[in-house]
């Protein structure tokens, strides 16, 4: 897995969202994001396009990002379930998310109680 593609999906499990990767040839930024219509040719040097069937007026960057994250939401309302190494959503709660933590897993920290998840507690405590 490349950094970019793993960086991404550390930062959607600290986020809590799911990570889901398009076909390698999914054409996301030829694509018209509002009727879906494919161009036959568009060179990289081409920023901004007009769909031929709608009118619409697209800026490359902005109409990829709208179509992947279509293709995105569409791949899992059909039930294509991400891999957890790839943002998905985890199922099992760590002791201290359920609030089960025994209390030899505390430790005492310089600033307060410190649990297994980095989380401070009361000084006082």
């Amino acid at each position: 897995m490349g950094p970019v593609r793993r960086h991404a999906g550390v930062q959607g499990q600290a986020a809590r969202r799911t990570l889901v990767k398009a076909g390698r040839f999914f054409p996301s930024s030829k694509r018209c994001s509002a009727c879906h219509t494919v161009v036959a040719a568009l060179p990289l040097h081409v920023r901004s396009w007009t769909c031929s069937a709608c009118v619409t007026l697209h800026d490359r960057d902005v109409n990829s990002a709208i179509n992947l994250q279509q293709e995105g939401r569409r791949l899992v309302a059909a039930g294509r379930k991400p891999a957890p190494e790839t943002g998905g959503k985890r199922g099992l709660k760590t002791p201290a998310e359920t609030g089960k933590t025994p209390p030899s897993t505390l430790r005492r920290g310089r600033w307060g109680t410190v649990d297994e998840t980095g989380s401070h507690g009361s000084a006082a405590a």
